[in-house]
Protein backbone atom coordinates (compact mmCIF):
# COMPACT_ATOMS: atom_id res chain seq x y z
CA UNK A 1 0.00 0.00 0.00
CA UNK A 2 2.63 2.54 1.06
CA UNK A 3 5.80 0.90 -0.26
CA UNK A 4 7.41 0.68 3.17
CA UNK A 5 9.48 -2.38 4.15
CA UNK A 6 7.75 -4.55 6.76
CA UNK A 7 10.57 -4.04 9.28
CA UNK A 8 9.72 -0.31 9.31
CA UNK A 9 6.07 -0.92 10.21
CA UNK A 10 5.07 -0.69 13.87
CA UNK A 11 1.70 -2.08 14.98
CA UNK A 12 0.10 -0.70 18.13
CA UNK A 13 -2.96 -2.39 19.61
CA UNK A 14 -5.15 -2.01 22.65
CA UNK A 15 -4.98 1.70 23.41
CA UNK A 16 -8.16 3.51 24.44
CA UNK A 17 -7.06 6.56 22.44
CA UNK A 18 -7.40 4.52 19.22
CA UNK A 19 -10.64 4.40 17.21
CA UNK A 20 -13.24 1.82 18.24
CA UNK A 21 -12.76 -1.57 16.62
CA UNK A 22 -13.60 -5.21 17.11
CA UNK A 23 -11.44 -7.36 19.35
CA UNK A 24 -8.71 -9.65 18.14
CA UNK A 25 -9.57 -12.74 20.18
CA UNK A 26 -9.64 -16.18 18.62
CA UNK A 27 -7.14 -15.30 15.91
CA UNK A 28 -9.53 -12.74 14.43
CA UNK A 29 -7.09 -9.83 14.58
CA UNK A 30 -6.41 -9.76 10.85
CA UNK A 31 -10.01 -10.41 9.93
CA UNK A 32 -11.32 -7.59 12.11
CA UNK A 33 -8.64 -4.99 11.46
CA UNK A 34 -7.32 -5.30 7.91
CA UNK A 35 -10.22 -3.55 6.19
CA UNK A 36 -9.93 -0.56 8.54
CA UNK A 37 -6.15 -0.49 8.15
CA UNK A 38 -6.59 -0.66 4.36
CA UNK A 39 -9.06 2.26 4.41
CA UNK A 40 -6.69 4.33 6.58
CA UNK A 41 -3.80 3.53 4.20
CA UNK A 42 -5.86 4.69 1.20
CA UNK A 43 -6.55 7.96 3.00
CA UNK A 44 -2.89 8.28 4.03
CA UNK A 45 -1.76 7.69 0.42
CA UNK A 46 -3.95 10.60 -0.66
CA UNK A 47 -2.54 12.80 2.10
CA UNK A 48 1.07 11.91 1.23
CA UNK A 49 0.56 12.53 -2.48
CA UNK A 50 -1.12 15.88 -1.83
CA UNK A 51 1.61 16.91 0.64
CA UNK A 52 4.31 16.52 -2.03
CA UNK A 53 2.15 18.05 -4.78
CA UNK A 54 1.31 14.83 -6.66
CA UNK A 55 -2.00 13.61 -8.03
CA UNK A 56 -3.08 10.80 -5.65
CA UNK A 57 -4.75 8.87 -8.48
CA UNK A 58 -1.57 8.78 -10.59
CA UNK A 59 0.96 8.09 -7.82
CA UNK A 60 2.92 4.88 -7.22
CA UNK A 61 4.34 3.88 -3.82
CA UNK A 62 7.44 1.65 -3.62
CA UNK A 63 10.80 1.43 -1.85
CA UNK A 64 10.04 4.24 0.60
CA UNK A 65 9.17 6.77 -2.07
CA UNK A 66 6.25 8.07 -4.10
CA UNK A 67 6.49 8.39 -7.88
CA UNK A 68 4.24 10.34 -10.21
CA UNK A 69 5.29 10.11 -13.85
CA UNK A 70 8.92 11.25 -14.02
CA UNK A 71 8.83 12.94 -10.60
CA UNK A 72 9.51 11.19 -7.30
CA UNK A 73 9.87 12.08 -3.62
CA UNK A 74 10.87 10.18 -0.51
CA UNK A 75 7.93 9.43 1.78
CA UNK A 76 9.46 11.35 4.68
CA UNK A 77 9.30 14.53 2.56
CA UNK A 78 5.51 14.46 2.98
CA UNK A 79 5.96 15.08 6.72
CA UNK A 80 7.99 18.28 6.27
CA UNK A 81 4.93 20.26 7.37
CA UNK A 82 4.31 18.00 10.37
CA UNK A 83 3.09 14.53 11.20
CA UNK A 84 0.47 12.91 8.96
CA UNK A 85 -2.23 10.87 10.67
CA UNK A 86 -5.09 9.08 8.94
CA UNK A 87 -8.08 7.35 10.51
CA UNK A 88 -10.79 5.63 8.56
CA UNK A 89 -13.36 2.93 9.00
CA UNK A 90 -15.36 0.60 6.83
CA UNK A 91 -18.94 -0.33 7.62
CA UNK A 92 -19.66 -4.00 8.19
CA UNK A 93 -20.95 -5.61 5.03
CA UNK A 94 -22.88 -8.78 4.38
CA UNK A 95 -19.89 -11.00 3.66
CA UNK A 96 -20.25 -12.88 6.94
CA UNK A 97 -23.84 -13.70 6.01
CA UNK A 98 -22.85 -14.97 2.58
CA UNK A 99 -19.69 -16.90 3.48
CA UNK A 100 -18.48 -18.76 6.53
CA UNK A 101 -15.75 -16.73 8.23
CA UNK A 102 -14.67 -19.27 10.83
CA UNK A 103 -11.79 -21.69 10.86
CA UNK A 104 -12.74 -25.35 10.77
CA UNK A 105 -10.80 -28.02 12.60
CA UNK A 106 -10.91 -31.69 13.47
CA UNK A 107 -9.34 -32.72 16.76
CA UNK A 108 -8.26 -36.29 17.41
CA UNK A 109 -7.25 -37.48 20.86
CA UNK A 110 -5.99 -40.80 22.15
CA UNK A 111 -6.42 -41.33 25.89
CA UNK A 112 -5.67 -44.12 28.31
CA UNK A 113 -7.83 -44.75 31.38
CA UNK A 114 -6.50 -46.70 34.36
CA UNK A 115 -9.09 -49.40 35.03
CA UNK A 116 -8.71 -49.32 38.83
CA UNK A 117 -8.20 -45.62 39.58
CA UNK A 118 -9.96 -43.95 36.67
CA UNK A 119 -6.88 -41.79 36.04
CA UNK A 120 -6.93 -40.42 32.51
CA UNK A 121 -3.75 -39.86 30.52
CA UNK A 122 -3.76 -38.06 27.21
CA UNK A 123 -1.38 -40.01 24.99
CA UNK A 124 -1.62 -38.12 21.72
CA UNK A 125 -3.49 -35.20 20.24
CA UNK A 126 -3.76 -33.99 16.67
CA UNK A 127 -5.57 -31.01 15.21
CA UNK A 128 -6.20 -30.64 11.49
CA UNK A 129 -7.33 -27.13 10.57
CA UNK A 130 -8.71 -25.42 7.48
CA UNK A 131 -7.79 -21.86 8.34
CA UNK A 132 -7.36 -20.15 5.00
CA UNK A 133 -4.33 -17.96 4.46
CA UNK A 134 -2.11 -17.94 7.57
CA UNK A 135 -0.57 -14.50 8.09
CA UNK A 136 1.44 -15.35 11.21
CA UNK A 137 2.31 -19.05 11.64
CA UNK A 138 3.55 -18.56 15.21
CA UNK A 139 0.31 -17.05 16.53
CA UNK A 140 -1.83 -19.42 14.44
CA UNK A 141 -0.02 -22.39 16.02
CA UNK A 142 -0.53 -20.85 19.45
CA UNK A 143 -4.28 -20.52 18.79
CA UNK A 144 -4.50 -24.20 17.82
CA UNK A 145 -2.60 -25.25 20.95
CA UNK A 146 -4.95 -23.07 23.01
CA UNK A 147 -8.00 -24.67 21.38
CA UNK A 148 -6.60 -28.14 22.06
CA UNK A 149 -5.91 -27.22 25.69
CA UNK A 150 -9.41 -25.79 26.18
CA UNK A 151 -11.01 -28.78 24.47
CA UNK A 152 -9.04 -31.21 26.62
CA UNK A 153 -9.98 -29.23 29.71
CA UNK A 154 -13.66 -29.20 28.79
CA UNK A 155 -13.61 -32.96 28.20
CA UNK A 156 -11.70 -33.88 31.37
CA UNK A 157 -13.08 -31.45 33.93
CA UNK A 158 -16.39 -32.24 35.61
CA UNK A 159 -17.93 -28.81 35.27
CA UNK A 160 -17.44 -25.62 33.31
CA UNK A 161 -18.79 -22.89 35.61
CA UNK A 162 -19.33 -19.40 34.21
CA UNK A 163 -19.95 -16.23 36.23
CA UNK A 164 -23.18 -14.99 34.64
CA UNK A 165 -22.49 -11.38 35.63
CA UNK A 166 -19.03 -11.11 34.06
CA UNK A 167 -18.95 -14.00 31.58
CA UNK A 168 -15.73 -15.48 32.99
CA UNK A 169 -14.93 -19.13 33.67
CA UNK A 170 -14.61 -19.38 37.45
CA UNK A 171 -13.36 -22.93 37.98
CA UNK A 172 -9.97 -24.46 37.25
CA UNK A 173 -9.07 -25.39 33.70
CA UNK A 174 -6.29 -27.33 32.01
CA UNK A 175 -4.37 -24.16 31.18
CA UNK A 176 -4.33 -23.07 34.82
CA UNK A 177 -3.66 -26.45 36.46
Amino acid sequence: MLGVPLEQVAVHLGDSSFPVSAGSGGQWGANTSTSGVYAACVKLREMIASAVGFDPEQSQFADGKITNGTRSAMLHEATAGGRLTAEESIEFGTLSKEYQQSTFAGHFVEVGVHSATGEVRVRRMLAVCAAGRILNPKTARSQVIGAMTMGMGAALMEELAVDDRLGYFVNHDMAGV
